[in-house]
């Protein structure tokens, strides 16, 4: 990979902790953002006087997302991570300053399009920075403490959208935010240092092009799907042009000298095999934050703030799961830590296909808190695993690789999942009916995350230890 400067600063900061603490916070402020406005999107239409089109408030957001996150990596490659993180948290602030502040659902979407840009970046941004700030020999502790956060937002976005919903109003939904980001954007100024590869390279805009848009369609297919109708023109053009653009986009990437994403890193087995188990765990854990909240709420009339109370004991115990996974990591290797938590979600998964109309809550609890401690016991492992695999200058864009992955994971999730759902259910579904609909969906999820066990087991036991800048031996 040619380029016109190359540094590197990885693994020498005194106390990291401190900026990784920062990096944690930002991102599990994104995190809870995109959840928190899922669960109040009747409310916001209601009051804007405009439920015709609310989803888009959502999938604009998703869209921009796709758009904003392929170029992470370059971008954090040529500006620094320490100014694109700060920028990109200003951003975020601000954009949430004027979501709260929008008077029509028009106004809203756009700011929302503006605001997923620079979320989108932040996540992947915050796996590349923990990653660089922490030698390889404790990548998997550094994952899982970040990966606690990831464990933590499905309960705590839905209680807190909940409650300011039904005690405030759903603007505090993104007023929330400011008082944080201005204290993350002062506090990260002093306390993040410079770190991290740095390069100077050309921009590849006919890749990212081709890769945003491509990807914005594909997604965009999966998310309306059920809307628009599977067979509609509209689905279908979404479908054929997301996949030749994709298409295009990968056909760039092996030949242009400087891609804006080295794709060439998937023929790592260890990267390919975690991020892929990653993949198919993450499509069963949405199923869990979507379809369980829905299910409850639409045939159980169970509210969002006592649906977000009974995640509560899942968040905490997935927390606990992905703190304790370093030390399962160190005594048993990640690939039993992986297919155990993995195993441990599928039989949760296949609990929740057992459900009934009138299903014991406390069972409810219990099993939605097996499938949580199941996740947070494989997804940091699987993250460390798989980008321990690569030399410093690639961390970057291994994690917009992955960041990637999870949005596809996530309209999968909600396009595959709930096609599959809805079919079942037929139209005009009866209670039972629904409730049978959703049952199938998570047997689906049980084989998701059953197959992510399976690739968990192929991912090789010795990997490259100590990769140079430029050094790619799997390439070979």
């Amino acid at each position: 990979m040619s380029s016109d400067t190359s540094t590197d600063t990885v693994g020498h900061i005194q106390n990291p902790w401190v900026p990784t603490a920062l990096v944690i916070i930002g991102s599990s402020m994104v995190m809870i953002d995109s959840t928190i406005v899922n669960v109040a999107l009747y409310a916001i239409g209601e009051d804007l006087g405009a439920l015709r089109g609310i989803e888009w408030v959502a999938t604009s957001y998703l869209l921009a997302v796709c758009i904003a996150q392929p170029m992470m990596g370059w971008i954090a490659d040529h500006l620094g991570r320490k100014k694109l993180f700060i920028a990109s948290l200003f951003m975020f602030t601000l954009t949430s300053v004027l979501c709260a502040l929008s008077p029509s659902l028009g106004v809203l979407i756009f700011f929302r399009f503006l605001q997923g840009l620079s979320g989108g970046v932040i996540g992947p941004l915050g796996t590349t920075m923990v990653l660089e700030l922490f030698p390889r020999e404790m990548h998997t502790k550094a994952m899982g403490v970040a990966a606690m956060s990831f464990m933590m937002t499905p309960a705590l976005g839905p209680s807190l959208g909940g409650l300011l919903v039904t005690k405030v109003s759903w603007h505090w939904m993104f007023l929330i935010n400011v008082p944080i980001g201005v204290a993350l954007v002062v506090i990260s100024m002093s306390k993040i240092p410079e770190f991290g590869h740095r390069e100077t390279r050309r921009f590849d805009f006919k890749g990212w092009f081709c890769g945003s848009a491509g990807l914005a369609l594909f997604v965009l297919a999966l998310m309306q799907g059920n809307t628009w109708g599977w067979r509609s023109a509209s689905t279908l053009l979404a479908v054929i042009a997301g996949v030749a653009l994709l298409i295009t986009f990968v056909t760039i990437e092996f030949r242009v000298p400087n891609p804006m994403l080295e794709l060439r890193i998937v023929k790592s087995a260890t990267f390919r095999f975690a991020m892929l188990a990653m993949l198919f765990m993450t499509m069963a854990q949405y199923g869990r934050i979507i379809y369980v909240p829905l299910q409850l709420e639409s045939l159980r009339d169970f509210t969002p703030l006592r649906v977000g109370v009974m995640l509560m004991p899942a968040a905490v115990f997935g927390m606990i799961a992905s703190w304790k996974s370093a030390w399962v990591t160190e005594r048993y290797g990640a690939r039993i830590a992986i297919a155990t938590g993995g195993s441990i979600s599928c039989i949760a998964c296949l609990f929740l296909s057992q459900n009934t109309l009138n299903t014991n809550v406390g069972w409810l609890v219990f099993v939605l808190t097996l499938q949580s401690f199941g996740m947070g016991l494989a997804v940091s492992p699987a993250m460390a695993t798989g980008m321990s695999e690569l030399p410093p200058n690639l961390i970057a864009q291994g994690s917009t690789i992955r960041g990637l992955s999870g949005q596809v994971a996530g309209a999968l999730a909600v396009g595959m999942l709930g096609a599959i759902a809805g079919a079942k259910m037929g139209a005009n579904p009866s209670p039972q009916e629904a409730q049978d609909g959703y049952n199938f969906a998570f047997i689906i999820a049980a084989v998701c995350v059953a197959y992510s066990v399976f690739l968990a087991l192929r991912i090789p036991k010795s990997s490259h230890e100590h990769l140079e800048p430029g050094e790619l031996p799997f390439l070979d």
